[in-house]
């Protein structure tokens, strides 16, 4: 549904889903990205996916807007 091109510093969405989903799936690949260049070169999905939603939920409920 998406991915990280590191070389390029982009992140790629699948444009065929919902607006809400598209910003869950920008959340996670931005979570790849972020522990990427924190040095963390082999990531967990379950922890990049846990940390993605409260990221998610947190950005929601402060409405803070962005675009995927």
């Amino acid at each position: 549904m998406g991915q990280v091109i590191y070389a390029e510093s982009r992140i790629d969405i699948d444009s065929s889903m919902s607006e809400s989903k598209k910003e869950q799936v920008f959340i996670h690949e931005l979570v790849h990205a972020m522990l990427n260049e924190a040095g963390y070169d082999e990531q967990d999905e379950e922890m990049v996916n846990r940390l993605a939603i409260i990221l998610y939920q947190v950005l929601r409920q402060n409405e803070l807007k962005f675009k995927a």
